[in-house]
C-alpha cells in the first residue's frame, strides 16, 4: 500500500516558514522538550484535543458571562485561562511530534495527526465564530454579525 505524505497548505504567512512562527519557534521548541520530558506519555493528539476543547469550553464561559449586565471577573479569568491553555496545546503539540518522531521514527502517524490539527483549528475557529454571531445576534448587532460570520467562509 502507497503511503500517502501530506503537506501542510501555504496560506499567506500562516505556514511554517511565517515570520510569527520563526520568533516563537525556539520558546515553543523548549516548552515542547520539557513537556514531553514531564509528561512523556502524553501524545500530540490527545493535546491537539484538549486544546480544541479548552478553548470550545473558555469561549462558551466567555459568550454566557457576557450576556450578564455585571460579569464576574473570576469567570471571565478562567475563560481565558482555558482559552489560552487550549492555544498552547495547539502551539505546542507539533513540536511534540516531532520529538516523538525523532525517537521514534515511523511508529506513529503524522497524516492522521495532521489532519486532525487542522480539522479541529478549523472546527475551533467555526464554533467560537458561531458563538459570536448567536451573541451578536441576540443583540441585534448587524455588523456583529456580519463579522464573526464573515470568520467562517
Amino acid at each position: 500500500m502507497k503511503k500517502i505524505e501530506l503537506e501542510s497548505p501555504q496560506v499567506g504567512h500562516t505556514g511554517k516558514d511565517s515570520p510569527f512562527r520563526k520568533i516563537f519557534k525556539k520558546p515553543v521548541d523548549g516548552i515542547s522538550r520539557h513537556l514531553h520530558k514531564v509528561f512523556p506519555g502524553v501524545t500530540p493528539n490527545e493535546m491537539t484535543l484538549t486544546g480544541f476543547v479548552s478553548v470550545s469550553i473558555g469561549g462558551v464561559i466567555m459568550e454566557s458571562e457576557n450576556k450578564k449586565a455585571k460579569r464576574d471577573k473570576k469567570v471571565m479569568g478562567l475563560s481565558l485561562a482555558l482559552q489560552m491553555l487550549g492555544y498552547a496545546c495547539d502551539a505546542i503539540d507539533g513540536g511534540v511530534a516531532g520529538i516523538i518522531e525523532k525517537e521514534t521514527p515511523g511508529k506513529r502517524n503524522k497524516a492522521f495527526g495532521a489532519v486532525l490539527d487542522v480539522t479541529t483549528d478549523r472546527l475551533q475557529e467555526s464554533f467560537l465564530a458561531l458563538l459570536r454571531s448567536k451573541s451578536a445576534a441576540e443583540r441585534n448587532d448587524l455588523p456583529g454579525m456580519l463579522a464573526a460570520d464573515g470568520v467562517m467562509l
